[in-house]
């Protein structure tokens, strides 16, 4: 799997309650079992920029996006 790319950063695993309801630990883990596999290297790993504003209103509301923007998701996900 030479080619392929796969988005990761440690930014993604966010300090949830262990209780959680969505499993963001599996972003850490999918990525170490592939490295640990050697089904990928390193060089498969890329952090992505950060999406324009006016791609991620395709998909989510202006008050979603301005809540997000000022940490509002992450303060109450604890």
């Amino acid at each position: 799997m030479k080619n392929i790319k796969i988005a990761y950063s440690k930014e993604y695993i966010l300090p949830l309650p262990s209780d959680h309801k969505f499993p963001i630990q599996k972003y850490k883990l999918i990525p170490e079992k592939l490295l640990d596999e050697n089904v990928i290297s390193e060089a498969n790993l890329f952090i992505p920029s950060m999406a324009k504003r006016e791609i991620v209103e395709l998909t989510h509301t202006s008050e979603y996006i301005r809540r997000e923007r000022k940490g509002f998701y992450i303060q109450h996900a604890r």
